[in-house]
């Protein structure tokens, strides 16, 4: 979090440091976060201020969502009610919607990447891997296979509120993933968006993603082979006291589905689901739930980190790294002292016919 000096707007600065011989990939996810954030020009992407570097790193400034995020609202509630998941997932698909038609999709959607303003609305954040201009995506390194450890609901549930952040702060999670994206099949479309959405969909409602398993090269393994492993928690044998109604589960199997059979927004609009849902207005209404902020210094919704180390573990560079061209970026502020009207309409007066 920093103030600008000569405003003193609050502003949130991301700082990711710069590396030798960055390749062309590597510079591309750079520029797709930056562009993305920059001149999208919609309430549904966090905005981007400026971006600057220096020797060492590259800087985002961005609007400062005070909320937080929803991992985080996800960790404070046990469960989510069907009408606090309606809200989110409508306006997340709003979200999405509004990043399709720039032609892009994110490709990295989880709960952690949803921000949400001081009023409690979503904003997406975290572009790096916007496919058109991130290069292939990857899922990491292969990890050996494990076998599968059988888990109840309770302790899936344990686990993976247990683990948190640290499950969640993953480049390219694949809880979330597309059955496409893990398998690496080129030519895939924008709608592993929606896939996204409905593993946090089924989060929101059971507690844990529909994949969980404990490691990621099981859970790989488990989206890549979904149609044979995927279930509700309060399916026939299932020992939970989790409920989802009908109308939750046929949207969620709609949205977990091959790429071909997919729910398009417009299918998601119209789902009995969203029944209700005043879409062209939700962001003008009250959110579901509301963060509790006390002032415009309040960090109150976020996790508190510790940060290993030191500034003085981590040298200067001995030489000069190469810059990011085009990376520079400003958007035009508002002028904070605005002339008198009448001095205005005086000169646009004088200036008539020149």
């Amino acid at each position: 979090m920093v103030r600008k000096k000569d405003t003193g707007v609050i502003y949130a600065m991301k700082v990711m440091k710069k590396r030798r011989g960055l390749q062309k990939r590597h510079i591309d996810r750079i520029l797709a976060e930056r562009d993305v954030m920059a001149f999208a020009g919609n309430p549904w992407i966090v905005e981007l201020h400026y971006s600057f570097q220096d020797q060492k790193n590259l800087y985002l400034v961005m609007e400062f969502m005070q909320g937080g995020d929803l991992m985080g609202i996800l960790i404070r509630h046990d469960l989510l009610s069907e009408e606090q998941t309606q809200f989110y997932i409508a306006e997340i698909a709003l979200a999405i919607k509004s990043v399709h038609d720039m032609n892009y999709c994110h490709r990295d959607l989880k709960p952690d990447n949803v921000l949400l303003d001081k009023h409690g609305h979503i904003k997406l954040t975290d572009f790096g891997l916007a496919k058109g201009l991130g290069g292939s995506f990857s899922v990491g390194a292969k990890t050996k296979q494990q076998p599968e450890k059988k888990m109840s609901h309770l302790d899936k549930k344990s686990a993976w509120k247990k683990n948190g952040r640290q499950i969640f702060s993953m480049v390219g999670t694949p809880d979330y993933m597309a059955p496409e994206i893990c398998n690496r099949m080129g030519g895939y479309k924008q709608n592993c968006d929606w896939w996204s959405l409905g593993v946090m969909m089924y989060e929101m409602l059971c507690g844990y993603p529909p994949f969980y398993a404990g490691d990621t090269g099981t859970t790989i393994d488990k989206v890549k082979n979904w149609k044979q492993n995927f279930g509700f928690p309060d399916d026939p044998g299932g020992l939970t006291n989790v409920k989802i109604s009908k109308t939750s589960k046929d949207i969620i199997k709609k949205l977990l589905v091959g790429p071909d059979k997919r729910m398009t927004f417009t299918q998601i609009q119209q789902h009995k689901f969203f029944e209700g849902v005043d879409w062209d207005n939700i962001r003008n209404n009250d959110a579901i739930i509301i963060p509790e902020i006390k002032g415009e210094l309040d960090t109150g919704n976020f996790d508190e980190f510790t940060s290993k180390g030191s500034k003085n573990d981590d040298p200067e560079p001995d030489e000069t790294l190469e810059d990011v061209i085009g990376y520079t970026f400003q958007r035009i502020e508002p002028t904070p002292e605005v002339e008198p009207d009448f001095f205005r309409d005086s000169v646009d007066e004088e200036d008539t016919g020149s």
